[in-house]
């Protein structure tokens, strides 16, 4: 009647995303903005932000490019997926898009998130060109147990 050992859902999910333990994960690379924080955990602003008096970077910045804000940039990979949503009453598409990451990968809120171009046997295109960009509005550590953090859940802005 019971499957023995217990199957652990958690485990084959994490597995599933970012091993080869039964099969080809299913990972993929994407670039990691991240946004650099002081030791309170306040985004470090860029000086162009100061010299405009806005809060919006100069798109001529060559330290933040835009952005209004310092960071730093890395290659992680993740299994990104695009949950249905349903249609607004405006006319906008509501699909929540979710980005799959291990628990090793610190992401927060307000990070940037870049999928590229991947060629067919799953390496990155060079050049690299950028297809989509996101914006990190949550993060959640996702826990099998009480003693560790399996995955990291994070929902994604255009």
């Amino acid at each position: 009647m019971f499957q023995n050992p217990e199957l652990d859902i958690q485990k084959e999910m994490y597995d599933l995303l970012f091993t080869d333990k039964d099969c080809t994960p299913i990972k993929i690379p994407f670039i990691h903005k991240k946004v650099r924080r002081d030791s309170r955990d306040y985004i470090i602003k860029c000086k162009c932000t100061l010299e405009n008096g806005l809060s919006e970077g100069s798109l001529t910045c060559p330290y933040c490019f835009g952005d209004g804000y310092l960071s730093d940039e890395y290659i992680q990979e993740g299994y990104h997926m695009i949950s249905a949503g349903r249609a607004s009453k405006t006319g906008d598409n509501n699909n929540i898009k979710m980005l799959f990451t291990d628990s090793s990968v610190d992401i927060k809120r307000e990070d940037r998130v870049h999928l590229i171009r991947i060629t067919d046997d799953g390496k990155i295109d060079v050049p690299i060109k950028i297809k989509e960009r996101y914006f990190v509005y949550r993060n959640t550590l996702m826990r099998g147990s009480d003693k560790k953090s399996d995955y990291n859940l994070s929902i994604l802005w255009d």
